[in-house]
């Protein structure tokens, strides 16, 4: 009887691995989230560069096709890759204009 109980939870605890597996899989996933086959260039105006953990988060403000500006939250790689990378927390500051492809 021990020996059984002892054989659902060791299976109980796969199916949760599993599940915990997955979801990390799918939220890193590039492909499932981007169309990787397809690149397109945003010219904006800096509203605010977060350089913190998991992502770093660059909010630009984009003119639209009709001139009106959209607010546009571009999230990149971890802080860790960006620093080996050369980017600082000053990177981007307030007002700078940049294209992102």
């Amino acid at each position: 009887m021990i020996l059984t109980v002892r054989v659902k939870l060791f299976k109980l605890c796969i199916v949760l691995l599993a599940i915990v597996a997955s979801g990390a899989h799918a939220h890193h996933s590039m492909p499932a989230r981007y169309d990787m086959g397809r690149t397109i260039e945003i010219k904006g105006v800096v509203a605010e560069f977060k350089f913190r953990s998991p992502h770093a988060l660059l909010i630009l403000d984009v003119a639209n096709d009709s001139g009106n500006v959209e607010r546009w939250r571009i999230e990149s790689s971890a802080v860790p890759t960006l620093r080996r990378a050369g980017f600082r927390k000053d990177t981007f500051t307030e007002g700078d204009r940049v294209t992102v492809m």
